[in-house]
């Protein structure tokens, strides 16, 4: 078991809500030691530390949110306020772009990579090696009509 996690290693916890600090991810770790039926005390304990912990931080980033945008309202930047009201409401959020492979499944690091595979996209999708027929001239002057 240690092996694997030295050679492979494990996932850290990453902060789910943008309010979650290390100290209450901390806590949580702490919190699953204790999860026997013997050490239901030191459970609850914990229990309660993570809850105060969480009410406090959602309390300061809900304050810090509502300072910025009142700073906007201020300043009169109606196009920022608007992106930080739907930010805050949970309507809007920043938009993960998603990676860009060549045809190697290689991953574009840089901007000049991204700019080449964009162009060769570009010309196989609209490479057409089709030759134009002679015969079009006919098919545009329709039917002959006939008398009847």
């Amino acid at each position: 078991m240690n092996i694997a996690k030295e050679v492979i290693g494990y996932k850290t916890r990453e902060h789910k809500q943008s309010w979650m600090t290390d100290k209450i991810l901390s806590l949580m770790d702490e919190r699953r030691n204790f999860k026997t039926q013997r050490n239901q005390e030191n459970y609850r304990k914990i229990q309660k530390q993570i809850r105060t912990k969480i009410r406090i931080a959602k309390n300061e980033w809900l304050k810090h949110k509502c300072e910025v945008i009142e700073r906007l309202q201020t300043l009169n930047d109606d196009f920022n306020l608007h992106k930080k009201l739907k930010e805050a409401a949970g309507i809007y959020r920043k938009r993960n772009f998603a990676t860009i492979t060549n045809e190697y499944n290689e991953i574009a690091s840089d901007i000049s990579t991204r700019k080449t595979i964009w162009e060769n996209y570009i010309t196989n999708l609209f490479s057409d090696e089709r030759t134009l027929g002679q015969d079009t001239e006919d098919d545009l002057a329709g039917p002959s009509i006939t008398n009847s």
